[in-house]
Order: C-alpha cells, then sequence, then structure tokens
C-alpha cells in the first residue's frame, strides 16, 4: 500500500489545513522539536484507524487548540500495488467522529466505510473484540515503531508483558486474542449446554411423573 497525500486540519500540532505529497518511493520527515513530526505521523494513525491509543480512545485529545474551526478533518489518499486508488476522510466536530471512504468510485460511510477500510487494511482484525483499536495497535506496532513503543518492550520487567509486545510487534497477538475469544465461547456454550440439560431433565421428571399418575388413574 503506498500514501499518495494526506491533508490535516485542526488536529494537534496543525491548527490550520495542511497538505503533503507523499507519492514518493521514500519520504523524510524532518525537523526540529515541536514542529509537528510526531503528529504528522499521529494524523496518519487516527485518519486510517479513528485512535491514537498511546494519547486517549477519545478524540477531543488530539483536537488542536489552534484549530480555526474546532474541528479535526484528516484525509489520506492512497494506492495499492495495482495501482487502485482509496481514500479515507475522518472528521471530528467535536461531539461526533464522522469517516469516509471512498473505492472505485464508490462511497461509504461511518460503520460501512470503518468495515470497508478494516477489510483493506487488515482484514483479521475483524475477529477483536475492538477492530479499530487492533488496527490501531498493529499500525503503531508493526507498520512504525514509535519510540515510546520500544521504550515499553525494553522497560519490561517479565517475560509475558516483553512476549505481547513481540506479538504484536510480528502480528501474531490477534492468534491469542481469538484464542481467548474461543475459550470464552466455549465457556458460555457450556454453561448454555448445562441450563438446557438440566431444564430438560426437570421437563423429563415432570413427563414421566403425568405419566406415572395416567397409569394409576386408567388402573382405578
Amino acid at each position: 500500500m503506498r500514501l499518495v497525500e494526506l491533508q490535516v486540519a485542526g488536529f494537534r500540532a496543525f491548527g490550520q489545513k495542511q497538505s503533503f505529497d507523499l507519492d514518493a518511493d521514500v519520504v523524510i520527515v524532518n525537523g526540529v522539536n515541536g514542529q509537528g513530526k510526531t503528529s504528522f505521523f499521529d494524523a496518519l494513525l487516527w485518519g486510517l484507524s479513528g485512535l491514537v491509543p498511546r494519547i486517549s480512545l477519545d478524540a477531543d485529545a488530539v483536537l488542536s487548540k489552534f484549530s480555526d474551526t474546532g474541528q479535526i478533518e484528516v484525509t489520506i489518499r492512497f494506492q495499492n500495488s495495482r495501482g487502485a486508488k482509496f481514500l479515507v476522510r475522518r472528521s471530528f466536530d467535536g461531539q461526533q467522529q464522522r469517516v469516509r471512504f471512498e473505492s472505485g468510485g464508490e462511497a461509504s460511510r461511518d460503520s460501512d466505510a470503518e468495515a470497508k477500510l478494516q477489510d483493506l487494511l487488515w482484514p483479521s482484525a475483524k475477529t477483536n473484540a475492538d477492530p479499530k483499536r487492533a488496527v490501531a495497535e498493529a499500525l503503531t506496532r508493526a507498520v512504525y515503531l514509535q519510540q515510546d513503543v520500544l521504550r515499553e518492550f525494553l522497560t519490561r520487567d517479565d517475560d509475558k508483558s516483553r512476549f505481547t509486545c513481540i506479538a504484536d510487534l510480528i502480528g501474531v497477538a490477534q492468534v491469542s486474542d481469538l484464542r481467548e475469544q474461543l475459550d470464552r465461547a466455549r465457556t458460555v456454550w457450556s454453561t448454555i449446554t448445562n441450563q438446557r440439560a438440566a431444564e430438560l431433565e426437570q421437563r423429563e421428571n415432570k413427563l414421566a411423573s403425568v405419566r406415572n399418575d395416567l397409569q394409576r388413574t386408567e388402573a382405578s
């Protein structure tokens, strides 16, 4: 997948609208501290997933204090290896987050747009209980490794926590998530099955009692 263009307004360091041409084999982001390098990558992450987990799950946390409109709008244009073009436009008006996804001349919005975007970026994210967060964390850990994520791995105190970080980095965390979901589903299924078996036993006992009563009545 090749990024072609990023447009951002009202997001973190970008109070006013700015556009970035990314249609190149190599893109180097250079600048002194406080000029928006991290905000640039966060805007890509937020535009594609709707979240920046390391900051907050609340869109208010990434709304720029210097926004001209009091709103966020991030537009990302990209294309796949076959040249098919896509566009995702995500916005936040201070109350509600909206998303529009365009592909092959067709446009979809909100939940339908999120589903199609996830299908394009990472279909297996839908096996997660929170697909948006799964996409956000996968992009953060596996696509561009932020320094705070690397620090998180280096400072982990136990092997289990380190394994969790490595699993995210190499993309196998979903296997663990799926296993946990299957275990929960199995527990629920077992509980329901046991309940139904108990109910069936009670009804069979009641039916046997009724039959015995009928037999005694016929005999008398």
